[in-house]
């Protein structure tokens, strides 16, 4: 007679709940990279795009006209729900000292979370927005005695994880002064 070959049940049993440790092990490691890939990703572009917005924010969004060409002196920052930063810049070029024509300017986050630049706030529909992504929360303006320091917080739900990625960034301006 033949001896008997292969597996118990007790054996078989065993190796599959080796097995299915193993697969979920290698399930939860691969989705903590994936999550933690995605949220970098998404941490990345938020910073970018929080850059580019500052940047538009100091330089005007066709390079001129932005807070850093503000006559400090008429530099005002309104705080409220939608806080907003108004300013006066002269269009002349050259720059004149009479500020008679000067044109007065309008940065401020609205209800979507778009920062929105007013280049002549005596004119209508002439806004501008500065990122087309509405993921702007927060933007804090300080105004101290010779610059201004603001700051932008970014959020996004990282989908499937439904985790809120936040990015602080920040920066100072210094107007001219007349």
């Amino acid at each position: 007679m033949k001896p008997k070959t292969g597996f118990t049940l007790v054996e078989v049993m065993v190796a599959s709940l080796l097995a299915v440790f193993v697969v979920a092990a290698v399930y939860t490691i691969q989705m903590m990279g994936t999550r933690t890939f995605v949220e970098g990703s998404t941490d990345a572009r938020l910073e970018r795009l929080g850059n580019m917005i500052l940047e538009r924010i100091v330089r005007g969004p066709s390079g001129q006209y932005g807070l850093r060409e503000a006559r400090f002196d008429t530099l005002q920052v309104y705080e409220s729900a939608w806080p907003h930063i108004s300013y006066m810049v002269d269009r002349n070029d050259p720059p004149t000292f009479d500020t008679s024509d000067d044109t007065e300017c309008s940065i401020y986050v609205d209800y979507e979370g778009r920062i929105i630049y007013d280049p002549d706030t005596s004119v209508e529909n002439d806004e501008i927005a500065l990122n087309s992504q509405p993921v702007v929360s927060e933007m804090n303006v300080t105004r101290q005695s010779d610059h201004v320091e603001i700051e932008l917080v970014l959020q996004e739900t990282v989908h499937p994880f439904e985790t809120v990625v936040e990015v602080r960034i920040s920066t100072s301006v210094h107007p001219r002064v007349d």
